[in-house]
Order: structure tokens, then C-alpha cells, then sequence
């Protein structure tokens, strides 16, 4: 694994993120949550691994159907087999859904 997601990860990523937990900076939690996006005209792809045993991928579908309510363009993919580390890794094969949804979308 990549030595600074390696330290992120031990640490907490979100946590190293927005600088502390939940209870002791909401609003930065809330500023930085991806369900406070708008419809900026940017399309979103969420890649989810379906073995993922640290976050459940209903969440990430749960998240795309939200934002698809509020007229984002979202998709949704769920990459059987993957774990929550196998989405961060270009060379697994979930990218083989992520490369060519870029390659549409920067012609």
C-alpha cells in the first residue's frame, strides 16, 4: 500500500481529513460530506467494492439515489468481489469501470 494512505488509513482518513472527530467539529463534517453536493454540472461516478466489509455499498448506492434525486448526474457501480481498498488501487479492476466513464466524459 502507498505509505501516506497507509499512515491516513491508521490514523483515520476522515478524521485526517477534516482535522478532528465528528463531535468536536460538526461543521467541517458537514461542509466536507458528499451528501451536501449540489448540481454544480459535474457528473459523479461512485465506484463501490461489493465485499467491502468497512462500508456497506447500500450506502454508497443510498448516496447515489439522493443525489440523483437532486438532479446530479450519478452512477453507480458495484464491482463484485472488491474490497474498500481494490476501488484506491488503478491497477485492480475496478478501474476497468472508472477508465472508460473518464475517457466519455474528457473528450
Amino acid at each position: 500500500m502507498i505509505p501516506v494512505v497507509s499512515e491516513l488509513i491508521s490514523e483515520g482518513a476522515i478524521n485526517a481529513l477534516v482535522g478532528d472527530h465528528a463531535n468536536e467539529v460538526p461543521e467541517w463534517y458537514a461542509v466536507t460530506s458528499p451528501a451536501s453536493l449540489d448540481d454544480s454540472g459535474v457528473p459523479l461516478l461512485v465506484v463501490h467494492g461489493g465485499a467491502d466489509d468497512v462500508v456497506p455499498p447500500s450506502d454508497s448506492s443510498v448516496y447515489v439515489a439522493g443525489a440523483t434525486a437532486k438532479g446530479i448526474a450519478a452512477k453507480y457501480v458495484e464491482v463484485p468481489g472488491a474490497n474498500h481498498f481494490d476501488v484506491i488501487d488503478p491497477a485492480h479492476r475496478t478501474w476497468d469501470s472508472v477508465l472508460p466513464w473518464l475517457a466519455e466524459r474528457l473528450k
